[in-house]
């Protein structure tokens, strides 16, 4: 069931209000969307389709560089993550299937990373779309520390682009219920692990944030969610536990 709450907007194009509005945005839903960004629609477009020639694939051609834990990076096939799925009677394995590539420090480091077919000639691109992506992080951290009345750079400063940690650049890709399949959810009630998430949507959405009407720590399968959609200006970011 979805709520009638909408999801907050923040423009950052709004100079004067931008913090304050951010702020409200963090401290009631953990979720907002941002317009008045700086990433083109031509470099989100070409990355998802990138992505999608990427998934279309076989699997065993994805997984030529397959996942390593302590690298964070490489291809994690459909299963690999464990989710509780109630309305399908028990457990149920997490159909999305992923690739990440971490965070390349340097122009060096780009051009020596493991990438599978598929991404691989396409490096170049991701890596200039994965900049696009750090520096809009970049603005939404320094807006959040200033909202709380600290130095800009108290948050950004822990994610220089030249800083080798595990910010992470994940695509990722969930494919359409089987035919009779009945699920309550297909993946899990969850947090993000780390500062914030920047989260591109395009065509399917699916996602769905808990409203801050619900205050209680227990979940309940009866509460009704809202439903995040597409906009096809906005970035979708949410905030991680490191930021709670």
């Amino acid at each position: 069931m979805e709520s009638e709450e909408k999801i907050p907007i923040i423009d950052l194009a709004s100079r004067e209000s931008v913090s304050d509005d951010l702020l409200q945005a963090c401290a009631s839903w953990g979720f907002f969307y941002v317009k008045g960004h700086d990433i083109p629609a031509e470099s989100i477009n070409e990355c998802f389709t990138i992505v999608q020639d990427f998934f279309s694939q076989p699997e065993s051609v994805k997984n030529e560089v397959p996942y390593v834990p302590t690298k964070n990076a490489g291809y994690k096939p459909a299963g690999t993550y464990s989710s509780a799925n109630k309305g399908a009677g028990g457990q149920k394995s997490d159909p999305r299937e992923s690739y990440s590539m971490n965070k390349w420090i340097s122009e060096e480091v780009a051009a020596s990373v493991p990438l599978s077919p598929g991404l691989a000639e396409n490096r170049d691109k991701l890596r200039i779309f994965q900049g696009q992506c750090w520096a809009l992080g970049t603005r939404v951290l320094e807006h959040m520390a200033e909202a709380l009345g600290l130095s800009s750079t108290y948050f950004a400063a822990q994610h220089h682009r030249s800083m080798a940690n595990f910010d992470n650049f994940e695509i990722m890709h969930y494919p359409k219920p089987q035919m009779g399949e009945v699920f309550g959810h297909r993946i899990s009630p969850h947090t993000d692990w780390g500062s914030i998430t920047l989260l591109f949507q395009q065509k399917i959405g699916g996602l769905q944030v808990r409203p801050p009407s619900y205050t209680s720590p227990t979940l309940d399968l009866d509460e009704e969610w809202t439903d995040a959609p597409i906009y096809d200006d906005m970035i979708l970011v949410n905030i991680g536990m490191l930021n709670t």
